[in-house]
């Protein structure tokens, strides 16, 4: 994960873009992680994994655990693991939701591991809502983008362009027809592979280079 994020963080600085705060997944969750920002001196937030044996019955919780039991607040916390060592600020926040079949409320704590970012729970919970904006918004374009073979990067941008199209009309169409199916929705489903085969009919007409 360091190799990853390090060569990232390489191309970021190389662009020359500012970077006011990291956001990583769970899956980032370490100390050599947390060091690497630290030494570059990046604030972050990152989701807290517990891991490890849950204690006994009448033992207490320690670590992550017993911050978990905490209420909301900011909690100075020093993790460390074989050796090394990061201090940071863990956050706890509570979110709400409604169950999606039983239609009832619950209420969910959120351990979040913190770097020089400032302000209460809820708004390091917000911040990090950010990262799943830019998640929701980028992973449909995967499912609307026609496919293509052709290295040309002119045709490949034109698809990204197309799929994004398609994406925004086809949220349109949703949420003015609801839940049934228009006809404006069929034809974007439509749309991309129309575009794909018109693509390979031209490319099947071109003539064949002389060998």
């Amino acid at each position: 994960m360091t190799a990853v994020l390090g060569r990232l963080l390489g191309r970021v600085a190389a662009a020359r873009v500012p970077v006011r705060v990291v956001l990583l997944d769970r899956a980032f969750f370490s100390i050599a992680v947390m060091r690497l920002l630290q030494a570059r001196r990046l604030p972050f937030v990152i989701p807290a994994a517990i891991r490890g044996r849950k204690p006994r019955p009448g033992v207490p919780a320690t670590g992550l655990r017993a911050v978990r039991r905490c209420g909301a607040g900011r909690y100075p916390y020093t993790h460390a693991d074989r050796g090394q060592a990061a201090r940071v600020v863990v956050v706890v926040a509570h979110k709400t939701y409604r169950h999606g079949r039983t239609g009832r409320r619950h209420t969910r704590k959120l351990l979040s591991v913190t770097w020089r970012v400032g302000g209460d729970p809820v708004a390091v919970r917000d911040r990090y809502r950010v990262r799943f904006g830019i998640e929701s918004r980028d992973r449909p374009l995967a499912g609307t983008r026609p496919r293509t073979s052709c290295r040309d990067g002119v045709i490949r941008l034109l698809w990204v362009a197309i799929g994004r199209l398609v994406r925004n009309a086809w949220a349109w169409a949703n949420r003015n027809a609801g839940r049934r199916w228009s006809l404006a929705a069929t034809r974007l489903i439509l749309l991309p592979d129309i575009l794909v085969a018109f693509t390979r009919r031209d490319a099947n007409a071109r003539p064949a280079p002389p060998t």
